[in-house]
């Protein structure tokens, strides 16, 4: 089906179409949350009404500039540059030349600093044509001329109940749209995700294959310390005190948080507290671990809980334990004693 729930988001960037010269839009937003697919059906509107669309996309390693590249190629160009001041301004000519002409620029989070700068080159020339960059990244753009430029900026949250309901009826008619909705947090392709797994016949308690895979890669790219500390985290539940995640780890852990923050796998919800951004996620890393892994280091919170809130053990484990979990950490617990 086509995109549901978007509707304020579209409008939104309808507004920033520049009636004469350079228009910007910035869409941010975690990973799977539809900011490729929003630009997708921006772009096909636009391009109903005579603007000529290019797409580029900025993957991992790519050469220096490689996403404007792809702009000057598919507008039937080609760069031929010695420096870097005449590749910017050939890149601005060339799409000026194009115009109406909307470039999307996808997954800017992973662009090099000399993609952001041409960028930054076509805030710098007051433009003949009417031209509109839109970028999709899952961080902030960090760029001064850019931010300069005032661009229009849709921040992508997950979709409400009612557009889940919709699109999970699209793919699995008798699937229960509560628990989707619940264990999704909206995310539509952490929904679409649940929806095949129940259409499947599959347990909506469990982690998508797809979602499960889609995580590891994204772990992937932490460093070990971090995925660890991740992981140590998941034996605490989705919400987590770092103060009691720094006494499991047995050492600092708050650069370790931060990293998982920057890279979107956990939020801070106060001055201490912190919380997987999905129950998805959290169930990813917690089922990776063995079985003797979680024994210990259930154990170790077991432990590090009743140190320091002596009495709240009881219901902590109550709440965040797996079946068996208590007699094995019980088991770890006298061990490390």
């Amino acid at each position: 089906m086509g995109l549901v729930g978007r509707t304020a988001e579209l409008a939104v960037l309808k507004s920033a179409v520049p009636a004469a010269g350079l228009g910007i839009a910035v869409v941010t937003g975690e990973a799977g949350v539809g900011k490729t697919a929003l630009a997708e059906e921006f772009s096909a509107g636009l391009g109903a009404r005579g603007w000529r669309t290019v797409w580029a996309r900025c993957p991992e390693d790519a050469p220096v500039a490689w996403p404007w590249q792809q702009v000057v190629e598919a507008l039937g160009a080609e760069l031929v540059v010695e420096d870097r001041f005449g590749l910017r301004q050939a890149v601005v000519s060339t799409v000026e030349a194009a115009a109406p002409v909307v470039v999307v620029l996808d997954d800017l989070h992973q662009a090099d600093e000399e993609t952001l700068a041409v960028l930054g080159a076509f805030t710098s020339r007051r433009l003949s044509g009417r031209v509109l960059v839109v970028v999709t990244s899952r961080v902030p753009v960090a760029s001064e001329a850019v931010a300069r430029a005032l661009p229009v900026r849709v921040e992508l949250g997950g979709l409400g109940e009612e557009a889940v309901g919709a699109l999970v009826r699209s793919i699995a008619r008798a699937a229960d749209v509560r628990v989707i909705f619940a264990r999704s947090g909206g995310n539509p392709f952490y929904v679409k995700e649940l929806a095949r797994l129940s259409a499947a016949g599959g347990d909506l308690r469990a982690v998508p294959a797809g979602v499960r895979d889609v995580v590891r890669h994204r772990l992937g790219a932490l460093p070990a310390e971090v995925r660890t500390v991740l992981q140590q985290a998941a034996v605490l539940g989705r919400d987590v005190e770092v103060e009691l995640l720094g006494l499991v780890a047995g050492s600092d852990v708050l650069d370790a948080v931060e990293a998982a923050i920057e890279a979107g796998f956990v939020v801070e919800v106060g001055p201490g507290p912190a919380r997987f951004t999905h129950v998805l996620v959290r169930d990813t890393l917690y089922e990776e671990l063995s079985l003797t892994r979680r024994a210990r280091w259930h154990g170790a919170a077991a432990a590090a809980l009743e140190s320091v809130r002596p009495g709240t053990w009881s219901c902590w484990r109550t709440t965040t334990w797996r079946p068996g979990a208590r007699e094995a950490a019980v088991r770890a617990g006298g061990r490390r004693r």
